[in-house]
């Protein structure tokens, strides 16, 4: 395999016993990511699978954070539809009333509508700068799980990579993570290489895309958020 990789800063506490826990080695890769200003955080859970780790590239300072499904849901009924009142809301949606009241109330504390008495205004669109995500396994040596747990990260991520250390790389066929578009990742005592680059995926949901995004924002403290810079994180970027 061609040596293909990103260099980040050294770290110099990296675990190699052979039982090292996969804790220990999503804190490396934390350690390397907070060295270069990449945006992330760790155990986003969306339902269908925690990626250990979720990468933010490009996200918007001024992003809205809304984590509620049907919530979004709405607001692309008020979009899509171009309605422009509660009422209207309410004939054209599958919700119940307070379901549905309770979604636009959300929508109106998040500044994305602004409602006056029974009118309906968009604030703006939420999803046309929402950036780049990336989905992060770790795994010691069970790669085929981490491989199956990767892919259902896809429904919610642009992109999603597979992370194992240097030791336990001999387990892995590399050939099958090109077939299917997942990247990988190997940690070593000075790199993180980017073995196979991953392909974008074709199945993520925007809207959970969105919410994945907002979890990981939820996530980061504001001091730490605010000191980040653009990420220079994926070749394939």
């Amino acid at each position: 395999m061609a040596g293909h990789y990103t260099r980040f800063t050294k770290v110099i506490s990296i675990v190699k016993d052979l039982g090292m826990k996969e804790s220990e080695m999503v804190k490396t890769i934390n350690i390397l990511f907070k060295k270069n200003g990449i945006l992330h955080a760790n155990e986003i859970r969306m339902g269908i699978g925690i990626p250990d780790i979720m990468v933010g590239i490009n996200t918007p300072e001024d992003h809205k954070s809304i984590i509620d499904y049907y919530a979004l849901k709405i607001y692309y009924l008020i979009i899509n539809n171009n309605i422009r009142s509660v009422s209207e809301a309410i004939e054209k949606s599958l919700l119940t009333k307070r379901h549905l009241l309770r979604c636009i109330h959300l929508l109106s504390n998040s500044e994305i509508i602004k409602v006056v008495n029974d009118s309906i205004s968009v604030e703006g669109r939420i999803d046309e700068k929402i950036g780049v995500n990336v989905s992060i396994e770790a795994k010691i040596k069970n790669w085929k799980e981490g491989l199956l747990q990767a892919q259902r990260y896809l429904t919610f991520s642009d992109y999603s990579y597979l992370a194992m250390p240097e030791e336990n790389f001999h387990l892995v066929e590399i050939d099958l993570f090109e077939d299917i578009g997942i990247g990988l990742l190997k940690i070593t005592d000075d790199f993180l290489y980017e073995i196979v680059p991953p392909r974008k995926s074709t199945i993520c949901d925007p809207l959970f895309k969105y919410i994945s995004i907002s979890s990981m924002l939820d996530k980061i403290e504001d001091s730490y958020q605010s000191s980040l810079s653009d990420s220079h994180f994926l070749s394939v970027l």
